[in-house]
């Protein structure tokens, strides 16, 4: 991942998103200036989300079992959901940057 002049990563873990029927493991990067996921073969980004953008960040459990699910709802209404162990991490680092 480029980092922008100024931009620094808060936290980074290991995570997947559902993309399609499938499943693909990455990272998820929170940054002073975003949210991204990255694929962890690829090196390929799925999303790059400006931290200006996300109206609500809350969990849910995958499958209704899970506790691991992490949902972003951007102010434009799309929601993107990630898998991620330690999602109140995540949380709170959005949280902390985003305020």
């Amino acid at each position: 991942m480029t980092l922008e002049d100024g931009e620094t990563v808060v936290l980074e873990k290991p995570a997947n998103i559902r993309r399609h029927l499938d499943y693909v493991v990455g990272k998820v990067r929170v940054t002073n200036r975003r949210l991204q996921f990255e694929l962890s073969r690829l090196n390929a980004r799925v999303a790059s989300i400006p931290l200006k953008d996300i109206a609500r960040v809350e969990t849910f459990s995958r499958f209704g079992l899970i506790p691991t699910g992490v949902r972003v709802t951007l102010r434009d209404g799309s929601e993107w959901r990630f898998g991620v162990l330690g999602r109140k991490q995540v949380i709170d680092a959005i949280g902390r940057v985003a305020a």
